[in-house]
């Protein structure tokens, strides 16, 4: 569950980070031609992508999306019969 809680406050922060710069975001690197085209905007597609991170954050903290490793509940030779 630790796992959990701190891999969700890191996604969080970033998607926190870019929703609040997302101005900065634009002046740095500038416009993005897809951004403009479909999204209205190159500040809203850094908008949506720390909007997205913030929902990652709530799927990871509600255990929706698991951390474990994939090999964690594979079965070892000691166990097969």
């Amino acid at each position: 569950m630790a796992k959990q809680i701190i891999i969700g406050i890191f996604v969080a922060a970033i998607g926190g980070v870019l929703i609040y710069f997302s101005n900065y975001l634009v002046e740095a690197f500038g416009r993005n031609a897809r951004a403009e085209n479909k999204l209205g905007g190159t500040r809203n597609g850094y908008l949506l992508v720390g909007f997205g991170l913030m929902v990652l954050w709530l799927l990871f903290l509600f255990g929706v999306i698991p951390t474990s490793s994939p090999t964690a509940n594979l079965p070892t030779l000691g166990t097969v019969k």
